[in-house]
């Protein structure tokens, strides 16, 4: 793996990695696509977070209110560098200009940061605070800057030089998808036509904390959906786990919109945490009280931590449990993480120079047992149909979905198709498997803390696919068929095999701090985002042979 030089850490990088938290990698690279360290999107992702380019942006300035001269304490831009050129040009001009520079991709990209006047100097523009037509206040130049002759053959192109955040509009309505608008982005929604809805279908929910009856009432009030009551299929097993922290909120609120039929099962992990427990006790005890009292369950789980952290035996113990679950029909999905690649960050090492110690994975997304989920930046017409998704991916604020390869668990042999290496003892496995919605901008309405939100996180993505799983296996019990239970084979047998019915969007766009997206599977977003009238139907006919 190629190793880029880090001159400053982007700014907030994310989860601890040696504690168990919410999630709210050496292999030889996948053929036909850039193993990198760093912080780069691809061209199609920066389209979507710059529509309309230049002639836009114009336009859009025209609608604000120009404030004056920026205020704000600083200000940078993003600069693309001629590949395969030097850097010395850019270094020096950044000196003279007593500007910070951070370097990433090796050294293809650039980020310039300084106080408003003295960036805006070096590039000859002025950089004034404008507040947009919907209120929102942000720093932006009046003329966006060109590459400086002075780094003209070193400079290709110089970014948006601009703090302006609010393109939710150009992927989702404001304040996030409603219900009907996720079932319709996923192909969900000819399902809940045929009247199903998870019914004779359990979800159990592994959370660590809390949960808020007000905030649930509120969401399944303003949506119509049964309320989490005894009456309609709500549980709780091992008391709350502590105070609400919005996580279990989103789980719970996901998942009721997608199956409001399904029983679901909010789970107190922590009832196994004494003071002496590991986090394999936990989670093998979890597992295996799980499998006992809801056998053929799905399940979801958004928390992990650092697979470095344990030895083979702590997670082979892991997934065994997840092994005899699924031996009576539990399907288990577990969310990749938050931190775009570095998931083992120690905590007290947050805001320090990033090392390969930090790239990881986590588990228990990555054993071989579970189906690890990834997270999107969707995008979707005003109509709420599906147009494209990008890997959720914030690099300034080391956040995004997680995805890698093991260090401990070699490739399974049923991890095969486009984009992959042909398993081997010395090929490790890749994760996650798939992926959904994990970008707030573009997720789902949830009620959270009093007020109405937008859920986000490979957190979200995870209970996502958990109730689309009840749909889809409600739907194989209604015509036959019989629960999938271990989901992995049949997911990447259909993306070499060319089913009936496209169950997959690939999701070609952007990366995380470790990959970069290409065709085929994806270590930040795996075999990409459901079609699930599709994967339902191509799983009906795998079973019945055909």
């Amino acid at each position: 793996m190629e190793r880029v030089r880090w001159r400053e850490r982007a700014i907030g990088a994310a989860v601890a990695a040696c504690c168990l938290t919410y999630s709210g990698a050496s292999a030889s690279a996948s053929p036909g696509r850039d193993v990198f360290l760093g912080s780069a999107l691809s061209a199609n992702a920066a389209e979507l977070a710059q529509p309309g380019g230049d002639l836009w942006w114009s336009q859009f300035l025209t609608s604000c209110k120009d404030l004056g001269p920026s205020r704000a304490r600083q200000v940078s831009v993003v600069m693309d560098m001629v590949a395969g050129g030097a850097s010395s040009k850019l270094e020096s001009w950044a000196r003279r200009h007593a500007l910070q520079l951070q370097w990433y991709v090796n050294e293809l990209v650039a980020v310039l940061s300084g106080s408003p006047a003295r960036l805006g100097s070096a590039l000859g523009v002025r950089v004034d605070d404008f507040i947009s037509p919907d209120g929102q206040r942000f720093y932006s130049a009046k003329v966006q800057p060109g590459v400086p002759a002075a780094l003209a053959g070193e400079v290709a192109a110089v970014g948006r030089l601009s703090n302006y955040k609010d393109y939710s509009t150009a992927y989702v309505a404001r304040g996030g998808l409603s219900p009907q608008a996720l079932l319709s982005a996923y192909d969900a929604a000819p399902l809940r036509a045929q009247g199903l809805n998870g019914a004779g279908e359990t979800v159990v929910a592994f959370e660590i904390d809390g949960y808020s009856m007000t905030d649930l009432s509120k969401f399944t009030s303003k949506f119509k959906l049964p309320p989490f009551s005894a009456a309609d299929g709500f549980s709780e097993v091992g008391g709350e786990a502590g105070a609400p922290a919005g996580e279990t909120d989103m789980d719970l609120e996901t998942v009721r919109e997608i199956a409001p039929g399904a029983k679901i099962v909010y789970y107190n992990t922590l009832q196994f945490a004494s003071g002496s427990a590991s986090f394999t006790d936990i989670l093998v005890k979890a597992f295996s009280d799980v499998a006992h009292r809801y056998p053929g369950a799905i399940w979801t789980l958004s928390i992990g931590a650092c697979e470095k952290g344990f030895t083979y035996a702590d997670l082979n113990a892991e997934d065994q449990a997840a092994v005899a679950a699924e031996n009576t029909g539990t399907t288990i999905f577990a969310a990749s993480g938050d931190t775009a690649g570095l998931e083992c960050v120690n905590q007290q090492d947050w805001g320090s120079v990033p090392t390969q110690n930090d790239v990881g994975v986590w588990a228990p997304a990555v054993l071989p047992a579970v189906t690890g989920v990834g997270g999107t930046t969707l995008s979707v017409t005003s109509a709420g149909a599906y147009t494209g998704e990008s890997a959720w991916f914030y690099p300034v604020l080391g956040q995004g979905t997680g995805g890698g390869t093991s260090t401990i668990f070699a490739q399974p042999q049923w991890q095969v198709g486009p984009g992959l290496p042909t398993p081997s003892r010395s090929v490790p496995r890749l994760v996650p498997d798939v992926a959904a919605v994990g970008d707030p901008l573009t997720g789902n309405a949830i009620y959270n803390g009093g007020s109405l939100t937008q859920g986000g996180g490979t957190s979200l993505a995870t209970p996502i696919w958990a109730g689309f799983m009840a749909l889809i296996d409600e739907y194989l019990h209604r015509n036959g068929g019989k629960p999938v239970g271990f989901l992995n084979p049949a997911l990447y047998y259909l993306a070499g095999h060319s089913p009936t019915y496209p169950p997959f969007h690939d999701v070609t766009a952007g990366g995380n701090n470790i990959w970069r997206n290409g065709s085929g599977y994806n270590e930040s977003t795996g075999l990409g985002s459901p079609d699930v009238y599709n994967l339902a139907r191509d799983l009906l006919a795998l079973e019945r042979g055909r």
